[in-house]
């Protein structure tokens, strides 16, 4: 009689947790990531079939960002960029820095009308952990590392 009362709890639990992340998955439009295009002021940054995360220090940033920001693995490698919203401005960007140099390149860059990046596309070179720093902007400072996979 308990293990009936014990297995039914379970079963239970299982089933609120299967509609919740049913729920979820409804409610996001069935995409975690940005399997649909990437459009940042008017201009699209990424269109791949591949879905992405939008990494950016501002909690409205255009496309889905990841669950708990700052929490990896974060990776990106010579054909699957990674993608960063630096602004949500159009008129004004940011200014960046990656370090160490050399490790990636830009894929694709959205510049503010009046300067600096609003967003950009990374794709890897060399093999390493690097950091994407801001500098200036309303986030000056904010940082993000990651691991490019490429190869030697």
């Amino acid at each position: 009689m308990v293990m009936r009362r014990v297995f039914g709890a379970i079963g239970l639990l299982l089933a609120l947790a299967l509609v919740s992340g049913a729920l979820w998955f409804i409610e996001n439009k069935g995409a975690t990531t940005a399997s649909r295009p990437v459009v940042i002021c008017g201009q699209t940054l990424y269109s791949g079939a591949v879905g992405l995360y939008v990494y950016s220090p501002y909690s409205h940033a255009t496309g889905p960002q990841p669950p708990v920001a700052g929490q990896g693995p974060i990776a990106v490698t010579t054909s699957t960029p990674i993608l960063f919203q630096l602004s949500v401005d159009c008129d004004r960007g940011a200014e960046f820095s990656v370090q160490p140099a050399g490790l990636v390149q830009i894929d694709k860059q959205i510049t503010a009308r009046h300067g600096g990046t609003v967003a950009l596309a990374l794709i890897g070179v060399r093999a390493g952990r690097a950091t994407l720093t801001l500098h200036g902007g309303d986030h000056p400072g904010w940082a993000e590392s990651f691991m490019v996979l490429a190869p030697q």
